[in-house]
């Protein structure tokens, strides 16, 4: 940019004779460095040297080693102060050589005025005058300050500012021995204020909002220039997953306005794909059952960078899953976005669960993001067993609940390739707290025993009924670092904790299956407190191409109305996901163990899938 070249550091220089006078430089084997020092009036011996060099070098290798310490001492000096220090090598020998150094005056400040320079300008870029009373004069301190003075002129709407020092006084020490002092002020010339006048697309066609494009970037019409902005758009381009740049933004400037070119194109992004789950059911027909997963993933339809998710699943006989995911970038006017999540879950005709998460979302770019949500959840139950629990006067495992949470979500994601990385990392935390409470049933509280006609049923929920404090807990780590050319290892954490009151088994985290813990049906296991390790061996076939060979190993703990139990099961397998010209198809084998029981090749889990992006 205009105005980077800084005369104040020049202007130094020019005061200090000799200070870019180089070295006499020789090509001759060298093993030993005789230096003399050198005072002002060139007679040997009269000058101590500073404490940033403690002593001088004597022994090297070659004649080209005795150069480099040379220099090396040379920027020690410079750096603690005496710019005028300069070395000359006088002789050299097969094994020797000599030079002189001289050092010249120690310099340090007396002060470093603000000058010119207004005090936004200075408080932006951290000046402070103390930093430069009474210290060594170093170049790069100088370098280091008008380069923050010059950044946030750039980022604030004066990208051809220009700042030097100025005014220079030196005072001599006043019994002639010691540092020679320096003053100077800061000089800086803005030159016009720049205005971001807009954001235009250029080359192909594509469905972009300029207004959802203005918010992501941080560059809304109106604005002071902003550089830093405009060297991070191509960054935050690579991350959204739907455009991609054909080549680099253009700015141009016109009088005291600023207009930026983007070159942008539509990519494949949109994904539907679906998992099928084969798994015996020795246990009811002795024939295999089917699992499946649907899930279509939109982006960017809206043409204002939205994410529209619908998953559907069916999980074991009877058991069925929708859920609805939206994700709106940024709302009308404002800096954060919306997440609304609906999901609806029916558990064999014993339960249904409605969930509902609305959340206000803080992008930091690309996957990362913060968010504030509340949580809505009812469990419903379905057609009670009331025969037993008129026998039994006991409150079944699943009853009606009804839950308010309030919580915060964190999401950070650093992977080089998001659908089949090699190095990397992605962390997700969410946390919740707020009140549940059990509801009656109708069908319940409505038992009527004949032989003790007198009893309550409704009584049956006095020690669970009332409003308890609930909170929840989950998390989610991955990393993956490549070893060699092809292979990447791959270690994870999945994790869940869930307290308030007496449990009951319908509002437990439930586990099994492909994504969360392989080797068991899918979400056949409850727990409201689990750990589960992954690790993982992947060996690289393409870019969405791999074989891989895994093992989770969980710890759960079942603590509910009537249960409780720990368990530590385990599931290992191999898989592998080959890419074609109709998409992508995976296949996954995995065996697990629970409750101390043998593997049983009979029960293994075999999963197919299919990926399309379009």
């Amino acid at each position: 940019m205009p105005g980077r070249v800084l005369p104040a550091l020049a202007g130094l220089l020019l005061l200090c004779l000799g200070f870019l006078a180089p070295c006499s430089l020789a090509a001759q084997n060298s093993h030993f460095l005789a230096i003399h020092l050198l005072d002002s009036a060139s007679l040997p011996g009269k000058q101590k040297l500073p404490g940033s060099v403690s002593k001088l070098p004597e022994s090297v290798s070659t004649s080209t080693d005795a150069q480099k310490e040379l220099e090396d001492l040379l920027q020690t000096l410079r750096a603690d102060g005496y710019l005028q220090a300069r070395a000359t090598i006088t002789s050299q020998t097969s094994d020797t050589t000599h030079a002189e150094l001289f050092l010249g005056p120690e310099m340090r400040w007396v002060t470093l005025h603000a000058g010119n320079v207004d005090e936004a300008f200075l408080r932006g870029a951290g000046f402070r005058e103390r930093n430069f009373l009474d210290r060594p004069v170093r170049p790069d301190d100088v370098v280091v300050m008008t380069e923050r003075l010059l950044r946030y002129a750039e980022d604030n709407g004066y990208p051809f500012a220009e700042v030097r020092l100025d005014s220079f006084v030196f005072t001599p020490p006043p019994s002639g021995e010691g540092p020679l002092g320096v003053e100077a002020s800061l000089y800086m010339r803005p030159y016009r204020l720049i205005i971001l006048d807009s954001i235009r697309l250029i080359g192909e066609s594509i469905r972009l909002s300029p207004a959802y494009l203005r918010q992501y970037l941080g560059l809304r019409e109106g604005m002071p220039y902003n550089e830093s902005a405009v060297n991070a758009i191509s960054s935050r381009i690579r991350e959204l997953g739907f455009v991609r740049e054909t080549q680099p933004p253009v700015v141009q400037f016109f009088a005291d306005r600023a207009v930026i070119g983007l070159y942008l194109a539509e990519v494949n992004a949109n994904q539907f794909d679906f998992l099928v789950g084969v798994l015996p059911n020795s246990a009811i027909t002795g024939k295999l059952a089917l699992t499946g997963e649907a899930n279509l993933q939109l982006f960017n339809t809206l043409a204002i960078g939205e994410e529209i998710r619908l998953i559907y699943r069916r999980l074991q006989a009877g058991t069925q899953e929708l859920d609805l995911n939206l994700v709106f970038p940024y709302l009308p006017y404002l800096p954060i976005g919306a997440h609304l999540d609906f999901d609806l879950y029916l558990r064999d005709s014993s339960f249904l669960e409605r969930g509902t998460d609305f959340g206000l979302r803080y992008s930091f770019g690309g996957q990362d993001y913060l968010e504030g949500f509340l949580q809505n959840e009812r469990y419903v139950l379905l057609n009670p067993d009331t025969a037993s629990i008129r026998v039994t006067r006991a409150l079944p495992p699943n009853l009606d609940v009804g839950v308010n949470r309030y919580g915060l979500a964190v999401q950070r994601e650093r992977l080089d390739y998001r659908y089949n990385p090699r190095r990397g990392w992605t962390v997700y935390l969410r946390g919740s707290a707020g009140r549940r409470e059990v509801l009656q049933n109708n069908a319940i509280t409505a038992i009527n025993d004949p032989g003790e006609p007198e009893f309550d049923y409704a009584t049956l929920y006095d020690s669970i009924s009332g409003s308890q404090a609930s909170f929840q807990l989950s998390g989610k780590l991955g990393w993956f670092q490549p070893v060699g050319a092809r292979s990447v290892f791959h270690a994870g954490w999945q994790g869940g904790l869930l307290r308030g009151g007496l449990l009951l088994q319908n509002e437990l985290f439930r586990l099994g299956g492909y994504r969360r813990l392989r080797g068991f049906d899918e979400e056949s296991i409850f727990a409201n407190h689990f750990h589960i390790a992954t690790i993982e061996y992947r060996f690289l076939l393409g870019q969405n191409s791999r074989f891989a060979i895994f093992g989770d190993l969980a710890w759960l703990e079942e603590q509910r109305l009537g249960v409780n139990r720990r368990d530590t099961p385990y599931g290992f397998g191999a898989g592998l996901d080959f890419e074609t010209s109709a998409g992508i198809f995976g296949l996954s084998y995995a065996l697990g163990s629970q409750r101390g029981n043998p593997i049983a090749f009979r029960e293994a889990k075999i999963h197919f899938g299919y990926v399309n992006r379009f």
